[in-house]
């Protein structure tokens, strides 16, 4: 704008007064332009005020977006941690070392065998009790010789048999679970005489029976895994081991609310 006002000056070439005159104008108009030019570039600055705005608004929006999406996904990871932890869960079996745990293991499968492969030869489940005990005994001689460590096996068997259960599989639970009693005969049985309690290890054998097998159970874990499962089962009727060998009852297992406890021997 100002440099074609020059060029007119340049090129009208009047007298001094009308030149005068000629100046005045040019002044007032290049005052003009000047205001227009100012209120041009305050428009523009507004513009880009309003432009900055609305660029920061929507970088917001898209940070607000962002942590939405990061917060949704520390959830998701969160609860899948908290069903790792779940699953992971030992029932309060703890060991130090991977071989400790092996020796536990292995221990607790040739026992199992052992009993398994007598129960056709032997009739009486104490004669293979015995019979696996000695073949534990002669492959793990320092298990079998130290309570702490048959504890241990306990807390072993309790806790294999709370998982199985809890993978719905109640045949193999029941095995295992049937076991921990004579362990828990065998750990007190070196420093005191106690009475092994084989009624214990058959009830828990009964496939009838989920409930006295999984409230046995709770009652021997530090954890809370089996509430659900015990809320599930726990309007199954509850059956005992009757000790009258001339009972007609089904491998002698009656309802336990209606079953009499001896005064004698107490069982």
């Amino acid at each position: 704008v100002f440099f074609a006002a020059d060029s007119q000056f340049s090129t009208a070439m009047p007298s001094k007064t009308k030149k005068t005159k000629a100046r005045s104008k040019a002044a007032k108009k290049a005052d003009e332009q000047q205001r227009t030019l100012e209120t041009q570039m305050e428009r523009l600055k507004t513009n880009d005020d309003s432009q900055t705005n609305a660029d920061e608004d929507a970088l917001l929006e898209e940070a607000i977006k962002l942590a939405a999406a990061e917060k949704e996904e520390l959830e998701a990871t969160a609860a899948e941690k908290e069903g790792q932890l779940e699953v992971a869960c030992f029932h309060g079996y703890h060991v130090e070392t991977e071989a400790e745990d092996n020796v536990n293991r292995m221990f607790s499968e040739t026992f199992f065998s052992a009993l398994m492969s007598h129960r056709s030869t032997f009739s009486d489940f104490g004669v293979c009790l015995g019979v696996a005990a000695e073949a534990a005994m002669e492959k793990y001689p320092d298990v079998m010789n130290d309570p702490s460590k048959l504890k241990l096996v306990v807390t072993f068997l309790l806790s294999s048999a709370t998982q199985l259960v809890l993978e719905g599989d109640f045949d193999k639970g029941r095995r295992v679970a049937a076991l921990a009693p004579y362990f828990e005969f065998l750990a007190v049985k070196i420093g005191e005489k106690v009475k092994l309690n084989k009624t214990a290890m058959l009830e828990l054998s009964n496939r009838d029976d989920e409930h006295t097998l999984v409230k046995y159970l709770r009652k021997r874990i530090p954890c809370c895994c089996l509430d659900k499962k015990y809320d599930e089962v726990k309007s199954i009727t509850r059956t005992g081991l009757c000790f009258n060998f001339e009972c007609s009852l089904p491998n002698r297992m009656a309802e336990r609310s209606a079953m009499l406890t001896c005064a004698r021997c107490g069982e």
